[in-house]
């Protein structure tokens, strides 16, 4: 697995893990449901999942983001500092 550190970028490899919802959505139709126990439990595990996941992204997005208006960088050492004011909703 540390060949794919070096060697592809962490955005693309990041990126990648979102096939999961196209795989995901590929076997909730894979096997019919009266296929159980033969894999007929496919089409409502990975249907819970994509429902879940849904459902978080959606709560994050709607809740946990907020707007930032002014933003200060600066250069030090060993980097860049970003300094930024924030709700009081967001520190809790």
């Amino acid at each position: 697995m540390t060949i794919f550190r070096t060697k592809i970028r962490y955005e693309i490899r990041k990126n990648l893990h979102y096939l999961f919802i196209v795989f995901a959505g590929a076997l909730m139709f894979h096997t019919p449901t009266s296929a159980i126990p033969n894999g007929g439990f496919t089409a409502w595990v990975f249907s819970i999942i994509l429902v879940w996941y849904f459902m978080d992204a959606t709560y994050c997005f709607f809740y946990m983001t907020e707007k930032i208006d002014t933003t200060k960088f600066s250069v030090v050492n060993c980097g860049v500092r970003m300094t930024m004011t924030v709700s009081d909703r967001f520190q809790k």
